[in-house]
């Protein structure tokens, strides 16, 4: 008998051993056990996501209202950020695959309701000195449709509900790229989400080190057009 039954068979035994000891011991007035956590249908295995042929991790995965499941996956990196791919699931069946409009890798999704539809906001790493955030809604008739993008001149960039209405909203991070951009200061900027589009509320101060990014809109002047 190889070593791999031996094993499996000691194992079973143990199992089959403790099962028993449970019965004879356990009062007949115990309390019942708990019901199992009801099961979440799993996510497509990533090869079976248009682009995601060579295999993709998974970067955010929102379980949301009325059996909506809003996926991020990021392709495989050639040197620097490939394209990614966002999937929207209905009843755990893929209903919309939107793949980026270049080369970025996804990183974070906020979703809230828009009337009866889902709206979520999505952040992008571009590059080393680049970043993204999209507003999007998912409905069932159109899929998954952009309205709306701002950029940031770091790779930092966030979809935090600023405004307290439920839905995220975006903070990024710019550069007064002065004299150059490394070590140049910088500063947070935000937009908060209104029917779909991004306006702008305002900066913070120039900094030197990194600070956290904001939780509430910035009201401040912008140190840099």
């Amino acid at each position: 008998m190889g070593i791999r039954n031996v094993i499996s068979t000691a194992v079973a035994a143990v199992g089959t051993a403790a099962l028993v000891m449970l019965a004879v011991t356990a009062p007949a007035n115990a309390a019942p056990s708990p019901a199992p956590p009801v099961a979440v249908a799993p996510v497509p295995p990533p090869t079976d996501v248009p682009g995601c042929e060579r295999g993709c991790s998974v970067a955010f995965d929102r379980q949301l209202p009325d059996d909506v499941r809003f996926v991020g996956l990021n392709t495989p990196p050639d040197g620097g950020p490939g394209p990614s791919v966002l999937v929207y699931l209905i009843g755990g069946e893929v209903h919309d695959v939107l793949a980026s409009p270049e080369p970025a890798a996804v990183m974070d999704a906020a979703c809230g309701y828009a009337g009866d539809a889902q709206r979520c906001s999505v952040s992008y790493e571009v590059g080393a000195h680049s970043s993204k955030v999209r507003t999007m809604l998912l409905t069932g008739d159109r899929g998954i449709e952009i309205t709306d993008h701002v950029g940031g001149d770091a790779p930092d960039a966030y979809v935090t509900d600023l405004d307290g209405n439920g839905r995220g909203d975006a903070t990024v991070r710019m550069s007064t790229f002065d004299p150059a951009y490394a070590g140049a200061p910088q500063y947070w900027e935000t937009y908060v989400e209104l029917d779909g589009a991004f306006v702008h509320t305002g900066c913070g101060p120039l900094e030197t080190e990194r600070s956290a990014p904001p939780v509430a809109p910035l009201t401040g002047a912008c140190p840099h057009p």
